[in-house]
């Protein structure tokens, strides 16, 4: 009766031995859901920094798709016969990036903000809006259709404007070229032809009509994004760029054939 009643009682330390494994498992559980999905509250920029990278990636294969086509990158704007700037490079690639219909309801020989252009770009599809800027770059509804990423535009750089540049112009080499920057705080339509100039960059002057360099709003609460910045390379990639870049050094990259990929520093791109 004994070695029976012993055998039919549950055996404490068996109990305590999977009390234990279940525990850990739990805490293993817990602590990747952590890991992978940001709790409530965790700033929103944070989920979305792929999204951000993905779109300057589809911008950076259309430039190489406009290339394809035309055998040079496209101009940083098109010009009226009296010089007045009529066109963003950024509407040029519309038909490389998905959206050829919107690009042939727009009137390129008039100015990008014409009666009609205008009433054509405020028609257009969130997409596109979305497309050309990072998702947290422009917290507020007015700037919704500003141009979050930018080419620096300026002599001996990928889009001087006196000429039409290819590939094989590019004498410091494709993949250590700046081809466009990411900024915040921009106050350039995504129509608009205006972008950053390579003297507000070399000068690193912010007036009132330059836009700010660097990646969302909030970062320094996120070491993660908050040392660095998307750019897209002339070579097609996407690559981070450190804030701690002075514009001397941020010039250097975006000049195509000057031998200084960088300044100091001999793998400038993250």
């Amino acid at each position: 009766m004994g070695s029976d009643d012993m055998s039919d009682k549950p055996d404490q330390s068996k109990i305590l031995s999977r009390t234990i494994e279940t525990l850990i498992w739990i805490v293993a559980i817990v602590g990747l859901y952590l890991a992978l999905v940001p709790p409530m509250g965790h700033p929103d920029y944070v989920r979305r920094i792929p999204e951000c990278k993905n779109h300057l990636k589809t911008i950076m294969i259309g430039i190489h798709s406009y290339h394809d086509a035309f055998r040079c990158l496209p101009p940083a704007w098109t010009s009226a016969p009296d010089g007045s700037r009529l066109h963003s490079w950024r509407s040029l690639i519309l038909p490389y990036v998905g959206h050829n219909e919107l690009y042939a309801r727009l009137r390129l020989n008039e100015p990008w903000d014409s009666t009609h252009n205008r009433r054509v770009t405020n028609e257009a599809p969130k997409e596109i809006s979305e497309l050309f800027r990072c998702s947290n770059a422009h917290p507020n509804d007015a700037a919704r259709e500003n141009a979050g990423y930018l080419a620096v535009v300026g002599k001996s750089t990928a889009w001087e404007p006196s000429r039409r540049v290819t590939f094989s112009d590019v004498g410091d080499g494709n993949s250590n070229t700046l081809c466009l920057v990411e900024v915040i705080h921009s106050d350039i339509h995504w129509a608009e032809p205006r972008d950053l100039s390579l003297f507000a960059l070399i000068s690193e002057r912010r007036v009132s009509r330059q836009p700010k360099i660097g990646s969302y709003d909030g970062v320094k609460r996120h070491d993660q994004i908050a040392d660095s910045f998307n750019v897209g390379v002339m070579d097609g990639s996407v690559r981070r760029v450190s804030v701690d870049m002075t514009g001397e050094q941020l010039s250097q990259l975006a000049i195509i054939n000057d031998g200084l990929p960088s300044s100091g520093s001999s793998h400038p791109f993250k």
